[in-house]
Parts: structure tokens; C-alpha cells; sequence
């Protein structure tokens, strides 16, 4: 029974890290020179491109959430490959969490004009 509510426990701080993360994400990507077209060194997104990328990030890590409360998530990268990644819960849903982040970063990139 302790092990189920340390394991709730650990989840719950998750989520809470989780959404404090993402809040602060946002929030530093709205105040940031890259958002003030008034800068001299602003750069452009297209926003069609910025917008998909945005609904993906939050349909993949959403996914991912509900699937971490499932199991451990699965991870198709040799990077994670050993059994540590893939035996803890919380390393295997950072993992996902990282290929998942780096993924939207790359596909921000892709959306620079």
C-alpha cells in the first residue's frame, strides 16, 4: 500500500512539475525578444507552420501523460536504450518527455522564415 501511494505521490509532483514547466515555457516564449517584432533581431515564425507545431507538441505530450498513467512509456531511441531508461517509470517518462520536447524544437526551427 505505501509503495501505490509513494507511486501516486510521485506521479502527482510530476503532473505539478510538469504543468509549472510548460506554464513558464509559454509564458518566457510570449515576453521574449523572438514574440517582439519590434526588435532588430526578431525573428519570423510562420504562423501556419507555428500552429502545427503547437498542436502537435500538445496532442504528443498529452498522449504521453495518459500513457505514463498507464505504464512506463515506450521509448524507440538507442539512446534510451538500456534497461535503466525503461525499468523506471519516472527516467522513462523523462525520456519520452525529452524526444517529445526536442522534436517541437526542431519542428520550431523548421517554421523560421
Amino acid at each position: 500500500m505505501v509503495a501505490n501511494s509513494d507511486w501516486t505521490n510521485s506521479v502527482q509532483q510530476m503532473q505539478k512539475s510538469f504543468q509549472h514547466g510548460l506554464a513558464g515555457m509559454l509564458e518566457g516564449l510570449q515576453k521574449s525578444p523572438i514574440a517582439d517584432a519590434s526588435s532588430k533581431a526578431a525573428l519570423q515564425f510562420s504562423e501556419e507552420k507555428l500552429s502545427q507545431v503547437q498542436k502537435q507538441y500538445l496532442q504528443e505530450i498529452s498522449e504521453l501523460w495518459s500513457s505514463s498513467l498507464k505504464g512506463n512509456p515506450t521509448v524507440k531511441d538507442k539512446r534510451f536504450s538500456s534497461d535503466a531508461w525503461a525499468k523506471n517509470p519516472i527516467a522513462a517518462f523523462a525520456a519520452a518527455q525529452y524526444l517529445v520536447n526536442g522534436k517541437a524544437m526542431m519542428g520550431m526551427v523548421d517554421a523560421l522564415e
